[in-house]
């Protein structure tokens, strides 16, 4: 246990939950009924329907329009 708190341990831990973060924040959830517009630095990118889908990590917005 001991050596889970060395200086390694420490960055490795910080790494992995870097990691999860990133991965957490590229999937997103389109509810039924609605479509999502994904924008890539503000222009239009494509659009999704319904269901779980991903993005790029950094500089996309989902934006939701119910028809």
């Amino acid at each position: 246990m001991a050596e889970l708190l060395t200086g390694a341990g420490i960055v490795l831990a910080m790494l992995i939950i870097i990691i999860l973060i990133i991965i957490f924040s590229t999937l997103f959830i389109v509810q039924q009924q609605t479509i999502a517009i994904i924008e890539r630095f503000g222009r239009f990118r494509r659009t999704t329907g319904a269901g779980l889908h991903t993005r790029a990590p950094f500089g996309s917005a989902p934006g939701e329009r119910t028809f």
